[in-house]
């Protein structure tokens, strides 16, 4: 792999990794492919409980949050 590519891809982590705001990637099905600490801390569940699981879940309004998206 480049290097150039490899540094730019940790420093995009790193900035993700710096925010105090949860963050999340999700996929086209709404579930959870990556997400930062933030994102860990606000919802008190695991990353690895967190990846793949239903991103709508975390919502209070499930229907809506899934009708928006």
């Amino acid at each position: 792999m480049n290097s150039n590519y490899i540094q730019s891809s940790a420093y995009a982590r790193s900035l993700i990794e710096a925010s105090l705001d949860p963050l999340f990637t999700i996929n086209l099905m709404g579930k959870i492919t990556d997400m930062n600490q933030a994102a860990i801390d606000v919802t008190g569940v695991s990353r690895e409980k967190l990846q793949g699981s239903d991103f709508f879940k975390y919502f209070t309004d499930y229907d809506k949050a899934k009708l928006v998206y």
